[in-house]
Parts: structure tokens; C-alpha cells; sequence
């Protein structure tokens, strides 16, 4: 068994502060369990998001695991959140380790199941790109595509973004 993961836009990215960005993964695992399964979720060292799941209980509350049971296996939808500090930072790649604790046959020996989460920080002047579905694709005569820009940061002034074309 494993857990199965499906990301929005195939990606998962963040970005700090009150104005950041904050997105969701959902989790299910791929063979209905007999036994109480438990997934651990480690952040390693660099203690950069958190995750909720807003299906519990207590959907403010960051959460490092989640049980899954017999009749208890339905999608749940993670949410991830950067945590907002003061340190300027370049952008970074942020791996969450979900691994398994179970009695179930199934998963008792199951392999962890990695999820990368690009953090970008709020204290740095840049320019995010957010493309519709997670690329940009263009075909001569065909409809084209898009994608969005916006500031990380409220710069306190004007910003002019320059777009160039490479002629194609």
C-alpha cells in the first residue's frame, strides 16, 4: 500500500507572510485499510510550512499526523502554509515525509511517500510566476495560454516588470 497524493495545479507552493500564498494537496491511501494506519508527516529540520487538515476537529491547529481506518479512507484535503518569519531567504524546496505506523499487513512495511513544497519568502524582492496548470504551452495557430505575476512583497513604491519575448 501507499498514500496516494494529488496535488492542485501538480504542484504545491507557498509563500510567507499575511498576503502569501497558501495551497492544498488531497491524501487518500490506495488500498482500503483493515487496521488503524497512521501517517506521520516530517517537515525535516528546516521547520519552513505547516499543514492542516481542515476536515479535523481542530482545522487551525497544524497537525504532524493523520489516521486513516477501516471505513475511514476518503480524500482529505491537506492545507499548507508557509511560516512567516523575519530572515530573507531565497526560495527553497521544502520535502514532507509522509511514513506509516500500522498493524495492516498492508502498510505495516510500507515505503514513505515524499510531497515537495516550494516556499518562497516574503522578506526578498522577486517576481512570482504562477502558470495555468502548472506549465505554459503554446501551438502556432492553436489558442494560447496564460500565467500570472505578482510581487512576493509590497515593494512601498511603483514596480514596472519588463516582458520579453524570445521572437517565437
Amino acid at each position: 500500500g501507499t498514500l496516494l497524493i494529488r496535488e492542485s495545479d501538480n504542484s504545491t507552493r507557498v509563500l510567507e507572510g499575511d498576503n502569501g500564498i497558501i495551497d492544498t494537496y488531497d491524501v487518500k491511501l490506495s488500498v482500503d485499510p483493515t487496521e488503524t494506519v497512521t501517517v506521520n508527516l516530517d517537515f525535516g529540520f528546516d521547520n519552513q510550512v505547516q499543514v492542516f487538515d481542515l476536515s479535523s476537529a481542530t482545522p487551525d491547529v497544524p497537525i504532524t499526523s493523520l489516521t486513516f481506518g477501516p471505513d475511514n479512507n476518503d480524500w482529505r484535503t491537506l492545507t499548507v502554509k508557509a511560516i512567516d518569519d523575519t530572515v530573507r531567504e531565497n526560495t527553497g524546496v521544502v520535502t514532507i515525509t509522509h511514513s506509516f505506523e500500522s498493524i495492516d499487513p498492508v502498510y505495516s512495511d510500507a515505503q514513505a511517500v515524499e510531497l515537495d513544497v516550494q516556499v518562497f519568502d516574503n522578506e526578498s524582492a522577486e517576481v512570482l510566476v504562477t502558470e495555468s496548470d502548472g506549465s505554459t504551452r503554446v501551438v502556432m495557430n492553436v489558442e494560447g495560454d496564460d500565467y500570472t505575476l505578482r510581487l512576493v512583497s509590497d515593494p512601498g513604491a511603483e514596480v514596472y516588470v519588463n516582458l520579453y519575448g524570445d521572437g517565437q
